[in-house]
């Protein structure tokens, strides 16, 4: 899987919105998705953000597979300090992009899995780096 990778990690933010900013930026600014693909990623959590949230303490954010994405990614962000969302802390935000359907699901699959692993789940808040822990998922 030829995929792009980012990871963060900060102490505090201010909204899930700025998480997923934080945690996509360097991916951005390099030209894997245009900009247009965080602002359907924002307008998706407005209109069913709940099922994003889709552990304890942790966000999968994406939008449909479209044009705006120009290399598949996943970015990874863990915040210290958790940032409500819907009454519920999340420190762990994951977005993913890509730009087919197939793409879409093989990424929505590897990252579900990583994360229902509850070994690897709690090493993400010691982890320097995400990419090769979700290559061997």
């Amino acid at each position: 899987m030829n995929v792009r990778y980012a990871f963060e990690r900060v102490n505090a933010l201010n909204s899930i919105e700025d998480a997923i900013f934080k945690a996509t930026s360097t991916l951005m600014l390099s030209g894997v998705f245009s900009s247009m693909y965080l602002i359907d990623v924002l307008q998706e959590m407005t209109q069913s953000g709940a099922y994003m949230h889709i552990t304890e303490h942790t966000m999968l954010c994406h939008a449909r597979p479209n044009e705006h994405v120009k290399e598949p990614f996943v970015a990874y962000l863990h915040v210290s300090k958790p940032i409500m969302y819907e009454q519920d802390p999340i420190n762990h935000i994951f977005v993913i992009g890509a730009s087919s359907n197939a793409m879409h699901m093989q990424l929505l699959s590897r990252v579900s899995h990583y994360i229902s692993t509850h070994e690897r789940y709690d090493a993400l808040s010691l982890a320097e780096t995400f990419k090769e822990p979700l290559e061997d998922a």
